[in-house]
């Protein structure tokens, strides 16, 4: 049976530095972080070499039945500093928005007063918690700076599914589109179906840039699951230690006037919460804390470039509002009209007196009616507008009909130039018609009693006065669909003279 870790005799190498040793030695170089390393006991292996001290172990050599995990916590004096360089610079840039927006349900994890009482979240680890009426959100563990400003406990909050040790921060996002985006999700594609969600917006207008300055302790530890009914033993590789600036946002209330550094006490005697965005961590010094690790990966992966996390509770004096969503859209205007759930199976409206989701048949019967009649209304607008769209554009047809009718028509009685004399030629044309043609049977009969010549009537020749000229040309003129008018008027100049 191997020894716990309390058991375990002291190493054969010399004593590990205490943390006074190990923070003045970080602080000269923040390069070399091999040189700040304390081994800690270990239960079922001698000492390793020095050689093997400063080097980090391979997560291949583990088996199927142990994982590696790493444990943060700021060390030393911590500081957090308001007034240099740093600080004035993150103050004059466009990254701190001007609102944050908290989206939230009757199945988040974090207690709200906005909220009943019977939808508020419970712990095993959190048994007996109760919301502070100063506050709007609550998380359900107690905020530590030492321990949460960390790399496991940052991702510890962004693993939703995780159940084990509750997070201490309020997830917020700068612009209202991504909370309501979230809320979409929560309401249609989640797996964890939220009926009752809202959303309420906390001005940030009062945060000063601020930077947490610490050293950074990394306990690296081996978890090793030694069958059903035993506890895993846990195993200390080593300790590592990095002086860090982490960048934060906190109330300008907690700073003092003559601008010096905030202390721990007087942050927590302020009364007021830490703030801290992905964006900025991402580019802060806890990516150098181990780069064997995974857990700043995780947080590039997990974490939005849109999110603020709040390291504590959020004030009622700093919530400006809050906005029902109905599990399709976002009730911004307040109206007369009645909000109640399109998700949920049961009767529930929003009150926006007491701004929580409460249950109400009559109302929700109410505003179920209301919106159906309203929806009838406009699928009648709807159809009436199609309809007379649909005439005008059958108007607009025939009436384009009609127009290309008429120019047809007018190009079809264009008159044409005639010919010089062809009128006169038509009128005084010879006929010529044949009468008694006989058949090719009675022509052959014809030929033995005469010459076979056939018997041709030719019409004679008709001599026409001009005036009976005239006239025929204006019947032609008629029929040929030609202008008529101009040969009148030839006709009364001719006879005028």
């Amino acid at each position: 049976m191997p020894c716990t870790p309390s058991s375990t005799p002291e190493p054969r190498h010399s004593p590990a530095p205490s943390i006074e040793d190990n923070v003045s030695a970080a602080t000269t170089s923040q390069r070399d972080v091999s040189d700040h390393v304390e081994v800690a006991p270990r239960s079922r292996s001698p000492a390793p070499e020095e050689s093997d001290l400063r080097r980090v172990p391979n997560l291949e050599s583990l088996s199927d039945k142990q994982e590696m995990k790493y444990i943060g916590k700021l060390v030393g004096p911590v500081k957090i500093t308001s007034s240099e360089e740093d600080e004035r610079i993150r103050a004059n840039s466009n990254i701190r928005p001007d609102e944050v927006f908290r989206t939230f349900h009757e199945e988040s994890k974090t207690a709200s007063v906005y909220m009943a009482d019977g939808n508020q979240p419970k712990h095993r680890q959190a048994e007996g918690f109760k919301i502070d009426p100063k506050y709007a959100f609550q998380p359900l563990w107690l905020p530590d700076l030492r321990r949460d400003l960390t790399l496991n406990r940052v991702d510890r909050h962004l693993n939703w599914p995780m159940v084990e040790d509750p997070s201490s921060y309020v997830s917020t996002f700068n612009a209202e589109y991504w909370a309501t985006k979230r809320a979409r999700f929560h309401a249609n594609e989640s797996a964890k179906i939220a009926h009752r969600s809202s959303i309420a917006a906390i001005t940030t207008k009062s945060l000063a840039a601020a930077t947490v300055q610490a050293i950074y302790k990394t306990t690296w530890m081996r978890h090793t699951r030694r069958g059903k009914g035993n506890p895993i033993l846990k195993e200390e590789i080593y300790k590592t230690y990095l002086p860090v600036k982490i960048p934060v946002w906190i109330r300008q209330t907690a700073v003092p006037s003559d601008g010096s550094a905030v202390t721990l006490k007087q942050l927590k005697a302020s009364g007021t919460e830490l703030w801290v965005s992905i964006t900025e961590l991402r580019r802060s010094d806890l990516r150098l804390v181990s780069k064997k690790t995974d857990l700043f990966a995780s947080i590039m992966e997990k974490g939005h470039d849109y999110e603020w996390l709040c390291l504590g509770g959020i004030l009622k004096t700093h919530v400006t509002r809050v906005t029902p969503f109905d599990g399709f859209k976002l009730h911004s205007e307040v109206g007369s009209s009645i909000v109640w759930s399109k998700k949920s199976p049961t009767h529930y409206i929003y009150d926006r007196k007491i701004q929580q989701w409460r249950l109400d048949s009559r109302l929700y019967a109410l505003a179920v009616f209301r919106d159906w009649k309203a929806a009838a209304a406009r699928l009648k607008a709807r159809k009436a507008k199609a309809e007379l769209k649909a005439k005008e554009e059958e108007e607009a047809q025939k009436k384009q009909e009609a127009e290309q009718r008429i120019a047809g028509q007018h190009a079809a009685i264009k008159p044409s130039k005639p010919k010089t004399g062809s009128l006169w030629k038509i009128a005084n044309k010879t006929t010529r018609k044949t009468i008694g043609k006989p058949s090719r049977g009675k022509r052959k009969l014809n030929d033995a009693e005469d010459s076979g010549e056939e018997k041709c009537i030719r019409a004679p020749k008709v001599v026409r006065t001009e005036a009976e000229i005239w006239d025929l040309l204006i019947a032609t003129a008629q029929k040929d669909v030609k202008p008529i008018e101009e040969l009148r008027r030839k006709r009364a100049g001719s006879a005028h003279l």
